[in-house]
């Protein structure tokens, strides 16, 4: 009716019904990363004014799968709520799709239906797991090896780091896919380097034979000879062993350059030399070395480290009146042989006032005249070479051909000088050198 007094009215109907129809909520636990082999739950809530008729979950199933009794059922929670919890397992990573998603869907008996889609969710690899573990391989057997994993919490990789099981192993060096440390990527489940380095018995380096080789322009003088005379000027063997053992004199004794022998981490076990005319002369001076077994050498740096020499080993000149000849050039090269069959070559990088003699102007001279023995660039072979073109602008290929092949017998020839490599044969025994 109308109400006259105050102009207002009253409006009325029958009874009117509102059906509300949401997912409220789609959960998924734990919380944190996620990676391949855990097991999730995912946890979807929907408002409805009556229990739904069906509840769902849609997942991508290349990543996700149901384990046994992992489907759960709709549960009434009150109050309009209603539940459906559901278990996955994480079978693989999607870190290159960037990550799936999970939808809930619920409907009623009229089939009206509504959703709810969650964000992405990103599976990763689970370096920690033993499975991922057991992919990184030893280069080798890994016997007497053993490695170390270390996760790294803020980016979820993991570090394999290899030691040796004790101290009579060591360990090998790297190579392109093998090293003391490897690291595991989240994202891609694998690692780099794809092995570990292996632990090697130890082998104990007990001795070193160190050689020192001269040359001589002639053999006028015979060093380390036995015959008459050679103790007058280029002592005997027994003088130059002698020298070379030498401990409390002020120039000779190989304790004066020989690293481990002014440390007192070796023992000087014989002095020798030998004498050669093979191929021109030559002269070797050699020393062995003991290292002491209370200090025993095992690694390349301490075998290096114990062997430095800061000169030419000293075996003339011990009384201030003894000089050596002064055609007497070197050492040319200084080779170091040790007991394991390891060998080091360490050139000819001497202090010069150990390469002088007692005549600056005769060593000029002497170098003057034999330049082509430590020199394979010469102008002989620019010479040559003017040669060469000049046939081939006059006579053609044919004369080009001859002159190439004259170069290269004459090249051949001085890289087959004893001055360019030496083949030594290792202490004891006499020093040999050929062209080989």
């Amino acid at each position: 009716g109308i109400n006259a007094e105050y102009g207002a009215g009253e409006i009325t109907s029958a009874a009117v019904s509102v059906s509300w129809r949401q997912v409220t909520s789609v959960t998924v636990t734990p919380s944190g990363t996620l990676y391949v082999g855990n097991t999730i739950t995912v946890t979807c809530d929907v408002l409805f004014d009556t229990q739904p008729a069906a509840m769902e979950m849609s997942v991508e199933s290349q990543y996700l799968s149901v384990p046994e009794d992992g489907a759960g059922e709709i549960t009434d929670e009150g109050e309009g709520v209603y539940r459906l919890v559901n278990q996955y397992t994480v079978d693989k990573s999607n870190v290159v799709r960037g990550g799936s998603d999970i939808t809930c869907t619920a409907s009623n008996e009229e089939g009206d239906e509504v959703g709810m889609t969650t964000n992405k969710y990103v599976f990763y690899y689970d370096c920690n797991s033993q499975d991922i573990k057991d992919k990184l391989k030893w280069r080798g057997d890994g016997t007497n090896s053993q490695r170390a994993f270390v996760p790294n919490e803020a980016d979820g990789s993991v570090t394999a780091t290899a030691s040796c099981s004790d101290d009579n192993y060591v360990q090998q060096g790297p190579t392109g896919n093998a090293g003391t440390t490897s690291t595991c990527s989240r994202d891609t489940g694998k690692w780099s380097p794809t092995h570990l380095v292996t632990c090697a018995e130890k082998q104990k380096i007990t001795t070193a034979i160190i050689e020192q080789v001269y040359t001589l322009s002639s053999g006028a003088t015979k060093y380390c000879a036995a015959e008459a005379g050679a103790s007058e000027d280029g002592f005997s063997p027994a003088e130059i062993k002698a020298n070379l053992e030498l401990t409390d004199n002020s120039v000779c004794g190989a304790n004066k350059v020989v690293s481990c022998l002014k440390d007192s981490k070796c023992e000087t076990v014989e002095g020798g030399c030998s004498w050669s005319e093979e191929g021109g002369f030559f002269l070797s001076i050699r020393v062995e070395v003991q290292f002491p077994d209370s200090d025993p050498v095992y690694t390349v740096e301490e075998r290096n480290s114990r062997i430095e020499l800061s000169g030419a080993l000293p075996f003339y000149g011990c009384s201030g009146t003894q000089k050596r000849s002064l055609e007497l050039k070197g050492p040319i090269r200084t080779i170091v042989h040790f007991d394991n069959g390891q060998q080091l070559d360490l050139g000819d990088s001497y202090p010069e006032e150990f390469n002088d003699t007692d005549d600056d102007e005769h060593n000029d001279d002497y170098d003057d005249e034999h330049d082509d023995d430590y020199d394979d660039s010469s102008s002989d072979d620019t010479t040559m070479l003017y040669i060469l073109i000049s046939l081939a602008g006059v006579t053609g290929f044919a004369a080009m051909v001859l002159a190439a092949v004259v170069l290269v017998i004459k090249r051949r020839k001085r890289a087959s000088s004893p001055y360019v490599k030496q083949n030594i044969e290792q202490f004891p025994g006499r020093l040999e050198i050929s062209d080989a």
